[in-house]
């Protein structure tokens, strides 16, 4: 009984350095992103498949004199079996403004992955088996400027994605070759109607949303006078 009581004692603790032991390892580079210039950013190909998504390890080594905090970007490849994207980066990395994830099998983004990034700008998720985006992804970064999930296989998108952000200073969404859209925004003039063809064409009312699937008012005559005809609201 002693034996079976050391044993599993010793066991315990043998696995639990592999549990708690989740890091990301860094390739640190700068490079030129367009008219907001250079960037350093850690770009990752090994993220570990775990069930634990809290990071608990930064590993790499900067160079020219750089830190952790001088990272503005995270860039996450060719892990095609990672099918979540990883919690407790800002532990590490507190100025976040670019996020990159190609070639993974995150199917869904549930609304949280970027909570801890209220620096936001730009985000390009492409080549996932991404199918699914919940209305609150964007709600804790009010900064975006540029989306992109291109070359996913997007089924349902929450109506209320889009509404945390200031339309103004978005410059570009890209959610071409999608299952529900094929279609791209490169100019402020165009965003607004790229909004309400992805909620027309994607449209999914998650447990977030606080706006019913094609819901519309239809007046007669002059609005400002409220003679409604129809509402679908």
């Amino acid at each position: 009984m002693k034996f079976f009581k050391f044993f599993t004692i010793f066991f315990v603790f043998s696995i639990l350095p592999s549990l708690e032991a989740f890091e990301i390892n860094c390739q640190f580079q700068s490079f030129i992103l367009g008219s907001y210039g250079s960037i350093y950013q850690c770009i990752s190909t090994n993220i570990p498949t775990l069930s634990e998504m809290m990071v608990t390890n930064i590993t790499g080594t900067h160079y020219n004199d750089n830190t952790n905090v001088d990272v503005e970007a995270l860039a996450i490849y060719g892990n095609y079996t990672l099918t979540f994207f990883p919690r407790g980066v800002s532990n590490f990395f507190i100025n976040i403004k670019m996020i990159e994830v190609k070639n993974t099998a995150i199917d869904a983004l549930f609304g949280d992955e970027f909570d801890e990034f209220p620096k936001l700008q730009f985000l390009k998720f492409y080549q996932t088996n991404l199918t699914t985006i919940s209305s609150t992804l964007f709600d804790k970064t009010p900064k975006m400027i540029s989306i992109r999930f291109q070359y996913n296989m997007i089924e349902k998108v929450g109506y209320d994605l889009f509404t945390p952000l200031n339309i103004t200073q978005i410059k570009e969404i890209n959610f071409e070759y999608n299952k529900c859209i094929n279609a791209y925004s490169g100019n402020a003039l165009s965003v607004l109607g790229m909004f309400y063809e992805i909620r027309e064409k994607c449209p999914y009312n998650d447990e977030f949303s606080t706006i019913k699937p094609k819901c519309r008012c239809i007046y007669w005559g002059r609005k400002d006078n409220n003679r409604k005809v129809k509402e679908d609201c």
